[in-house]
């Protein structure tokens, strides 16, 4: 039986790159669903398509799609990287509207739990815990105000040698949370056997810590969900 770690939470709050480093700690595989979500959006974008009105074109296009989550997070569709445009903020609202859609989401929910089953692996995203994987053995629910995730991805993209405006981040952010958090299918909630972690005030490695401490104990059979 395969051992799967689920890692949800909300924009920015540093669950996709935790996950990726602790799959390499632990040499494990890292899925990180959103980028899947980004990447149908961005496909979506490209030859602009509707949801409401191109959903056949959209499912097929999905099941025709040679998606690959490279090492550090690189996104190839189809052999070409598209990993910058999938940061784009318009992609990742785009991203948000296309997963309240029923039929999109149980098209990538198959994928990632046929990945899933195939081999040892950490998966990040908004639903991993209560609905891709409810069967995985260790279950994180990360958060972290609007504020400090607002600043995260503002210094993310001046650090790529952008110009992001704070108060739009913010905003967009808050946009996204409503979102996530109010959507028919699959809304964003922890997992009722998560375990929550507020990332406000820690540091990247405190987090990778005690997130790798939570691991052993469970594998130890002594975790508790407090």
């Amino acid at each position: 039986m395969s051992f799967s770690i689920a890692i949800d939470g909300p924009s920015a709050s540093g669950k996709s790159v935790l996950a990726m480093r602790i799959a390499r700690h632990l040499q494990m595989i890292h899925i990180n669903t959103g980028s899947m979500y980004r990447a149908v959006a961005y496909v979506v974008a490209q030859k602009e398509l509707s949801i409401e009105s191109d959903l056949d074109e959209i499912l097929t296009m999905i099941d025709k799609m040679d998606l690959q989550l490279k090492a550090d997070q690189k996104v190839f569709l189809n052999q070409v990287d598209i990993t910058l445009a999938l940061r784009e903020e318009t992609i990742s609202l785009l991203a948000s509207d296309i997963s309240k859609n029923r039929w999109v989401r149980e098209k990538l929910v198959e994928k990632q739990q046929a990945m899933a089953q195939q081999m040892d692996c950490v998966m990040d995203g908004r639903d991993i815990g209560t609905v891709v994987l409810p069967q995985a053995q260790v279950k994180i629910f990360l958060t972290a105000s609007t504020q400090v995730r607002a600043m995260r991805r503002f210094l993310e993209l001046k650090a790529r040698g952008l110009n992001p405006q704070f108060e739009e981040l913010k905003q967009d952010l808050m946009v996204r949370d409503y979102q996530d958090r109010h959507r028919q299918e699959s809304p964003l909630r922890p997992a009722e056997d998560a375990i929550i972690i507020d990332t406000s005030a820690l540091s990247l490695d405190e987090v990778f810590d005690e997130i790798l401490m939570i691991i052993e104990k469970k594998k130890k059979g002594v975790v508790t969900h407090d």
